[in-house]
Order: C-alpha cells, then structure tokens, then sequence
C-alpha cells in the first residue's frame, strides 16, 4: 500500500472534531487555562462556553488544499510532500524479503435477474459497470466464472459475459459475489520509506480570540490523534505550529499554518505465487466389503 497522508490527517482531524462535539467536557479541560488566575481576568468569564458553543454548532471545514472551497471559513486545508529516505525488504534481494498472505476481497454481492448462455443479466440500477472489471472472478456457492466483459445498454438489463462452459442448469440467481480471487496468494513485498511533510492552514474569520480558541482545537486534534494516525502507518508524527497572521484586516482574516513531520512506509508486490493447495497431502484409506447380507457382513483385507 502506498501511503496519502494528506486524506489520513484530513480523516483524523475529522474524527477528533466529531469527538469533541459529542463529548464538551473535552473541551472544558483543553480549555482548563483560560480559567485559571489573571488569565481568566484577560479572556472574560463566558469565554470556555463561547468556546463549547462554537465546537458544537459551527462546522469547521477540513479537507485537501485542492479539493475544498477555500472561501468557506474556519477552514483547514491539507497539503503532502514525500522525500524517500530508506529503501528495505527486497529492493537489494528478494530473498530477504517477506512472504504475505491475502484473502480473497470481495468488491459487490448482487444477485441476477436471469442467465443468457455464458453471462448474467443484472438490474442497470446495481451499476455493477463502476463496481467490477474484466478478468475478476464471480461466485455462487462452489460456482466460479472469470469475468470477460461488461455489457451495458442503454434502457436494457448489464450483462456480465464469462467464461465457457456456460453457467449450469439449477444454478441460483441471487447470491453471487465478485471477488479478487478465490486461492490465497502468496507475495514478495518490497517497500521504502518516505520522510513526509504534511501542512495545514488554518484560516478564520472573526477575532483573534476566536483563531485562538481554534488553534489550541486543531492543536488537540493532532496530539490526541497521534496513534490514530500510527495505527494506519502515519508513524513518529511531531508538529509544529507557527504564530498567526492576519491576511486580511479588513475581514478580520487570521491564518496559522500547522506542520506534521513523520515517516510513511510504502510497500508493493514486487512478485507472486500460488500458494500450495493445503488439502493436497490428504490420505486416503480403501475398505473393499463382499456381497453378504449386512448381518453377515465381512471386510476384506486389501493387502491380502
């Protein structure tokens, strides 16, 4: 798998935000300073339930730097650079490299409407086309057919072609799965890691309190998701934070850009194999018995 840490941060921001709204009390002890001694004199006696309020009724949008409306405020946009800074685990001899073993994936369940000599009729409304592509296997019970087209036509059922012989007489129409394949493989992965540099900006309108108050959130989020984000390869994550700019005096327009420093591995099949049948080394025992009634029934010694 190839890493995009940019939709990761982005995910996990989201997480920790959905986190807070549900939970205020999160807030509340983030927020514990602004109520302590001379602090609490500076920021006003409302200013944590300003703070609760604002968390749980205005949505803070959280996406890639170029996927998201940058005119939409508070906003925190994401961006990603990869440097490659190690090179391990097969990329100087396969033979070090590890041996994987995967499943069978299986990418949409349907179920047929009818059976047109070697292929399946299937409603247009499944749009089974955006789902499934040439050369995957379809199922039904111990049934297996390869997939050797997609047929759509405008006003008529899909029907997916594959291979001879055609689909046997009694077999069922619902229950079929399209699946990556039904034997394990076995995989020689290569794999590198990159030093990734992920940026965020964070852009608010209002005062500077209120960029303050989303600052010290977005802050949070990063630190409490921290093994979240080590939990889907976002490894050795520090941050860094740099002051706030107002960009635009007139709107009340203050940015804060936040950075994430951290390791990404990817890996990639580099060879595969089947893996060997585990039913093969089954023994089998023969007992051979005459014609003689049951109650007079005798074995007969095959090695005799």
């Amino acid at each position: 798998m190839f890493g995009i840490v940019d939709l990761i941060v982005v995910a996990g921001i989201k997480d920790a935000l959905q986190f807070l709204s549900a939970n205020p009390r999160h807030i509340e002890f983030i927020l514990g300073s602004f109520c302590q001694g001379p602090i609490k004199h500076m920021v006003g006696q409302r200013h944590i339930k300003e703070c609760v309020d604002f968390i749980q009724n205005n949505r803070i949008e959280v996406g890639p730097y170029y996927q998201m409306d940058l005119k939409k405020r508070p906003s925190v946009s994401v961006v990603a650079s990869y440097v490659e800074s190690q090179q391990y685990m097969g990329d100087f001899g396969e033979d070090q490299a590890p041996v994987l073993t995967l499943p069978a994936l299986v990418y949409a369940e349907f179920n047929a409407k009818a059976f047109a000599g070697c292929g399946l009729l299937v409603s247009a409304g499944l749009k089974l086309e955006e789902k499934l592509w040439v050369g995957m296997e379809v199922t039904n019970g111990t049934l297996t057919k390869k997939i050797k087209g997609i047929l759509v036509r405008e006003g008529q059922d899909t029907e997916i072609m594959v291979n001879d012989p055609p689909i046997p007489e009694g077999t069922s129409l619902a229950g079929w799965k399209a699946v990556s394949g039904l034997r394990q493989k076995g995989y020689v992965v290569n794999a590198s890691t990159d030093d990734v540099n992920i940026q965020m900006n964070l852009q608010t309108l209002g005062d500077y309190a209120t960029h303050r108050m989303i600052a010290t959130v977005i802050r949070y989020c990063l630190k409490k998701q921290r093994l979240w984000f080590d939990q889907y390869g976002l490894q050795v994550a520090t941050y860094s934070q740099t002051p706030p700019v107002l960009t635009e005096e007139n709107e009340g327009e203050y940015q804060t850009i936040f950075t994430i420093n951290a390791k990404f591995t990817d890996t990639w099949i580099a060879k595969e194999f089947d893996l060997a049948d585990p039913n093969a080394n089954i023994k089998i025992e023969v007992v051979a018995h005459s014609d003689i009634l049951p109650n007079e029934r005798t074995d007969v010694d095959l090695d005799e």
